[in-house]
């Protein structure tokens, strides 16, 4: 799987996680609750103004979305972002995310677990010999 890919589909857990839904609700476009509805959204937007992903490629990601689909939910989604704080701060955690992965790399926060217990450990270790 090619990095952009991986990128995607890191980012496609993301909003599945935040918005406590599911791939295959948010990908088959036939869902209308309003979890799916918002994660649908945010991945829309994300594929289409950080990824460049057109509107008319976005039936690559989904089942049965248009052009017209993809435009009216990525317009709505930048509208709420602008407007509603709630929107904007899952959006904000959502970059945050994505910024790390881009970053670090895959299980980045498991990585940092370790690290931080492997730390922990080290500081025991060094109590322990100054004793």
């Amino acid at each position: 799987m090619e990095d952009k890919e991986k990128i995607i589909d890191y980012a496609l857990g993301i909003c599945v996680d935040l918005y406590k839904t599911n791939k295959i609700l948010v990908l088959n476009n036939n869902c209308r609750k309003r979890n799916t509805i918002k994660a649908k959204r945010l991945f829309l937007y994300f594929l289409n103004n950080v990824m460049d992903v057109k509107h008319n490629h976005m039936t690559n990601y989904f089942l049965k979305m248009n052009h017209a689909t993809s435009i009216h939910h990525v317009n709505k989604f930048a509208y709420e972002v602008q407007n509603y704080k709630e929107i904007k701060n899952d959006y904000d955690f959502f970059t945050k995310e994505i910024n790390t992965y881009k970053i670090y790399g895959y299980k980045y926060r498991a990585k940092m677990r370790m690290i931080n217990q492997i730390n922990k450990l080290m500081q025991e270790i060094n109590t322990i010999d100054n004793d």
